[in-house]
């Protein structure tokens, strides 16, 4: 990896980690697209992990089409990231600890206030939970900050992955 392409991924793993919502988007098996805010924690290799209903159509359209698009920081800085790749479904009752150790996760870096913590999905008792995590495939990124961050600005997508 050269050293701009390291500096560039630098980069956008600071910008995921300082956000707590992306935008993921999914298409079912026929091709009807779906996006929905939700909240995401990223790992250090820019692994997103994410939580969801298991009976909406996000949980639905990744069982059929594992394909994910997701987009972080939507304004009103002109800073974003977009990538792709496959979701993963980590099954509660197989593999509990993992399952866990994802919501922890999502919960820890949504930094919502409460006893509990609570996520929007989880405010429901009775929702059954989809876990995911995708590991993008690539990933791009466009910083036109240029007064805020005049190291990272760029007038073009720059590449992070693959």
């Amino acid at each position: 990896m050269t050293n701009e392409r390291e500096k560039t991924k630098k980069l956008a793993l600071k910008f995921l980690k300082e956000h707590k919502t992306a935008v993921v988007a999914t298409a079912s098996r026929s091709g009807e697209p779906e996006a929905a805010t939700l909240f995401y924690a990223i790992d250090g290799d820019l692994t997103f992990s994410f939580i969801t209903d298991s009976k909406g159509r996000k949980f639905k359209n990744l069982r059929e089409n594992p394909h994910a698009a997701i987009v972080v920081g939507t304004g009103p800085d002109v800073m974003t990231i977009q990538c792709g790749g496959h979701a993963e479904i980590i099954d509660y009752l197989k593999d509990t600890d993992r399952a866990e150790k994802v919501i922890r996760k999502v919960i820890d870096n949504s930094k919502l206030h409460g006893n509990p913590p609570a996520l929007p999905v989880l405010m429901n008792p009775d929702v059954e939970l989809g876990v995911f995590i995708v590991k993008p495939e690539w990933m791009v990124m466009l910083n036109l900050e240029y007064e805020k961050d005049p190291e990272g600005y760029k007038h073009e997508y720059s590449k992070v992955l693959p």
